[in-house]
């Protein structure tokens, strides 16, 4: 994981927390939420002999099919900290080899924490951004890559449709390099979709 990114969002979630204007503001309070979409590849699985034989990422991934969960925080109605865990279905640019050379196991999954902050519209609407970082694994065939994403830049809109859920859509736009490999280039995935979620606001007294 970025070291840097990561030791930022944290010292940015801690002077939050404990912040007695913030840790105390009505609207705070525990959040839940799934979401799902569609992403595309972006940029290098790895390097080659040279830049024309580095193959791209989506010479091997077609797209890929998310299901995300998160938990986190919101440290007021404006900030949020929270983690994140998503498995996605690996759809394939081609198709996986025969049975005798191996096991085509297609799995992606991405672990991270993101800080975001939401601009409230209205009682019924708001708006957000967030930035990440986390680790990802990846098994588009036979063989698997792990690396680091260093960065991920998020941002939807979220619409009350009851008291504590909300429901909208979001964009994620994630960069970073599998490390595992002779020669690691920069990827990225590209995912849009919507996003349910539950919040358990504190109350004004």
């Amino acid at each position: 994981m970025n070291l840097r990114v990561l030791s930022t969002l944290c010292c940015l979630s801690l002077c939050l927390a404990t912040s007695p204007a913030l840790a105390d503001e009505a609207g705070s309070g525990v959040s839940v939420g799934v979401r799902t979409g569609f992403g595309l590849p972006v940029g290098w699985l790895m390097g080659g002999g040279g830049d024309a034989d580095a193959p791209p990422l989506s010479s091997w991934v077609f797209g890929i099919i998310p299901a995300q969960l998160d938990l986190g925080w919101f440290l007021s109605p404006r900030v949020y900290l929270g983690t994140s865990f998503q498995y996605s279905h690996v759809l394939l640019a081609s198709n996986c080899p025969p049975p005798s050379l191996g096991d085509c196991v297609k799995r992606h999954l991405r672990l991270g924490i993101t800080l975001s902050y939401h601009v409230p519209i209205s009682s019924t609407r708001s708006h957000w951004m967030g930035l990440g970082t986390g680790y990802e694994y990846l098994k588009p065939r036979i063989r698997s890559f792990k690396g680091v994403e260093f960065v991920n830049l998020q941002g939807g809109t979220d619409f009350r449709v009851s008291e504590k859920l909300w429901l909208g859509p979001f964009v994620t736009f994630t960069m970073g390099k599998y490390m595992d490999v002779d020669d690691a280039r920069f990827h990225g995935w590209l995912m849009g979709g919507v996003r349910l979620s539950i919040r358990q606001e504190k109350k004004k007294p």
